[in-house]
């Protein structure tokens, strides 16, 4: 019989996304008046999960609709291994992104303020975007005791513990805080591509962006375009916020775990 629920991975397993379902805020388009319900779109999250329901089939679309456990039990290593790091986390009224591709990438650990940055996959040639950061603010960091009192515990536990648990380097590394509808930088908010949940029939494929010589397909992460200089940022999260809308996602501002 098929399990329910699926365990928190380990740190040294594959970073994967995954189908998620939550509660939250999200509008039809970026001037669209705002509205609540439960959403269903792809994030990464790293803890365990609860599969709530396998979803029809459709092309790059997804199994199991799965509901993100933040009390799941951490796994266990004998080598002390720890346990794998959601990151961006998109739960909260804040989108944050500290950890990936920061270490080798000195670049993303000095970001300003109205920077883009476009998690996804690449996908066949395509990259497939899953989440849309325009930086607000940071604040900066070389251990966990750093960010007390400045992020949450839902974050401290699945992002910021795992993240430190393979030792501290000696790097300062960057807890990037989102723009919100409420605190936009130049219009622009962060945002994740979702759809209202529909039980079985919630499944999409993650909107393609594509921008002849500015989004590399076969990058995974796309910060800071290099070939756009900061003031046309703002059209260029325009037309991928527009590209989402056009494929009948809506945008998720504010999700929210269990």
């Amino acid at each position: 019989m098929r399990s329910k629920s699926r365990s928190w991975k380990l740190g040294d397993e594959a970073h994967r996304r995954t189908f998620l379902l939550s509660p939250g805020t999200y509008r039809n388009g970026i001037s669209g008046a705002e509205r609540r319900g439960e959403l269903a779109f792809w994030g990464e999250w790293e803890g365990g999960v609860d599969l709530i329901t396998e979803v029809d089939p459709i092309e790059s679309g997804p199994r199991w609709l799965c509901r993100p456990d933040p009390l799941a039990p951490s796994p266990r290593s004998e080598d002390g291994t720890p346990p794998q790091n959601t990151d961006p986390f998109v739960w909260g009224d804040r989108i944050r992104y500290t950890f990936c591709r920061q270490k080798g990438n000195g670049k993303l650990r000095r970001l300003g303020r109205g920077s883009l940055v476009l998690f996804g996959s690449s996908l066949q040639h395509r990259f497939v975007l899953d989440t849309v950061l325009v930086v607000a603010g940071w604040t900066e960091h070389e251990n966990p005791r750093d960010l007390i009192g400045r992020t949450d515990e839902a974050h401290m536990r699945a992002t910021i513990h795992p993240m430190y648990g393979w030792g501290e380097d000696k790097r300062t590394y960057r807890l990037y805080f989102g723009a919100s509808p409420d605190d936009t930088v130049d219009g622009m908010f962060s945002f994740v591509p979702a759809r209202p949940a529909a039980g079985s029939a919630s499944g999409f494929a993650r909107p393609s962006i594509y921008f002849d010589g500015l989004i590399n397909p076969d990058t995974r992460m796309q910060a800071r375009v290099s070939d756009v200089g900061i003031d046309k940022l703002p059209q260029l999260w325009r037309a991928v916020a527009d590209a989402v809308t056009a494929e009948g996602l809506v945008l998720a501002t504010g999700l929210e775990l269990p």
